[in-house]
C-alpha cells in the first residue's frame, strides 16, 4: 500500500491511499506540501481512497452539474461521470472519508482537495482566499480578485520588476494576517501569453501553433467563426512552475500580508470615468467583496453540503458558519494591514498602469 500526506503546515494533513499514476503526478506537480513519509501516529483530517468503475448510475439525483447524490450519499462527478464520493457526516470532528475513481479528472481532484482544505482551517482560524501574491521590495502585497480580471497578468508584471511570486491563484489566509501559498504552479491562459510573448518560449510546438493561428483569425487574416475563435483559445492553457516563469528558486513559505489592493472590474456608463483608479473603501467593505469572492470559488463545495444536509435532515455548525467566519478572518486581516485598497477598472486591468499607481502608492507610503 503507498500512503502519501498533503500536510499544510500541521494544520490540515489529507491522507491519499494508492493513487494512480496519472493523479500521483499531477499532486506531485501541484502541491508543494506533498510528503511521501507516513507517520502512523497522525489521524488525517481527510482519507482519500480509490476504487475502480465509480459512475453514475441511472437512479442517482443529479441536483446540479457537478453535484449529485444516489443511495450511498453524495458525490461530485467529472465530464465523463466518474465520481468521487463524499461523506460529510462529523466534518468537523473525524476524518472526512473521500472515494473516488481512478480515472476521474486530476484537476477536479485537486480543486476538491482545495475545498476541502479551506473548510478543516476555519476550526484554525484560516480559509481559503483567491487571490494572488507577491513580495515585492520586502512587502508582500496581497491581491484578491474575481476570476478573469487580471490579477495574473499584475503578477507576471511585477516579476518584471524583480518582484518574488508567493501565489498566483490562490492562498491560504489566517485571522492574524499571515498567509500560505495554495500550489506550486502558475496556471497562464492565451491572454497572459498575448501581453507577456516572452512565455511563449517555454511551451511546445503545438501550443505555439495554436496560439499564433489564433492570434491571426482573431485579426481576421482568416474567415472563421468567433464562436469558433473562442473554442480554440480555450485549449491555449497551460501550468508552470513558479520557479520557470520567474527564473527564481521559488521558496513556499509563511509571510505576513503588508499590504492588500483588491481587483475590481466595474460596470459603469460613465464615459468620462477614469480607466483605472485606486481608492481606499472602508476595509469592511473590501472584506465583504473578498468574502463573496471566496464563497463564489466554493460554490460546488456547499452545494454538496447542502445536498448532504436535504438527504441526512443534519446540520454542521462549522459548514453552516462558514460564511460568517470567512469574513470575520478577511476583516480582521484588512484592517491590521499598513494599508488596503482596491484597484476599480474597465473589462480587464491595464497591469502596466495598475503596477505604477501601485508603485507610486508605495513610494509615498
Amino acid at each position: 500500500m503507498s500512503i502519501i500526506l498533503l500536510n499544510l503546515n500541521n494544520l490540515v494533513i489529507i491522507e491519499i491511499i494508492d493513487p494512480p499514476s496519472n493523479i500521483m503526478h499531477f499532486l506531485e506537480n501541484e502541491y508543494y506540501y506533498l510528503t511521501k513519509q507516513k507517520n502512523t501516529s497522525i489521524n488525517p483530517d481527510v482519507r482519500i481512497t480509490f476504487k475502480s468503475d465509480l459512475e453514475v448510475i441511472a437512479s442517482a439525483v443529479i441536483v446540479s452539474s457537478p453535484v449529485g447524490y444516489d443511495y450511498q450519499g453524495v458525490f461530485f462527478f467529472d465530464r465523463l461521470n466518474r465520481i468521487a464520493r463524499i461523506d460529510f457526516s462529523n466534518f468537523s470532528k473525524s476524518t472526512t472519508e473521500i472515494i473516488v475513481d481512478i480515472n476521474f479528472n486530476p484537476r477536479f481532484l485537486s480543486i476538491i482537495i482545495e475545498y476541502l482544505l479551506s473548510n478543516k482551517l476555519l476550526a484554525k482560524d484560516g480559509c481559503f482566499c483567491h487571490a494572488s501574491a507577491i513580495k515585492y521590495k520586502s512587502k508582500v502585497l496581497l491581491f484578491p480578485a474575481w476570476r478573469h480580471v487580471g490579477k495574473t497578468n499584475l503578477l507576471l508584471s511585477f516579476l518584471e520588476d524583480g518582484a518574488r511570486v508567493i501565489a498566483d491563484d490562490g492562498v491560504f489566509i489566517f485571522k492574524d494576517g499571515t498567509i500560505l501559498p495554495y500550489s506550486k504552479c502558475i496556471h497562464l491562459l492565451y491572454y497572459n501569453f498575448k501581453e507577456f510573448p516572452k512565455l511563449m518560449d517555454q511551451v511546445d510546438i503545438s501550443t505555439l501553433s495554436l496560439f499564433e493561428f489564433v492570434s491571426n483569425a482573431r485579426q481576421g487574416i482568416y474567415n472563421i467563426d468567433k464562436g469558433f475563435i473562442e473554442d480554440l483559445q480555450k485549449k491555449i492553457t497551460r501550468r508552470f512552475s513558479f520557479s520557470d516563469v520567474s527564473k527564481i528558486q521559488h521558496l513556499p513559505q509563511e509571510e505576513k500580508i503588508d499590504y492588500v489592493f483588491y481587483l475590481r472590474k466595474r460596470n459603469t456608463r460613465d464615459i468620462n470615468s477614469l480607466k483605472i483608479k485606486l481608492v481606499f473603501p472602508p476595509y469592511d467593505e473590501l472584506a465583504i467583496k473578498a468574502t463573496e469572492t471566496c464563497a463564489y470559488e466554493q460554490t460546488y463545495f456547499y452545494l454538496a453540503y447542502q445536498t448532504f444536509c436535504f438527504i441526512t435532515g443534519t446540520r454542521i455548525d462549522l459548514l453552516d458558519n462558514s460564511k460568517n467566519k470567512v469574513e470575520c478572518i478577511h476583516n480582521n486581516v484588512f484592517k491590521n494591514t499598513i494599508k488596503s485598497g482596491e484597484l476599480v477598472f474597465d473589462n480587464f486591468i491595464e497591469h502596466k498602469k495598475a503596477k505604477q499607481l501601485i508603485k507610486n502608492f508605495l513610494i509615498k507610503n
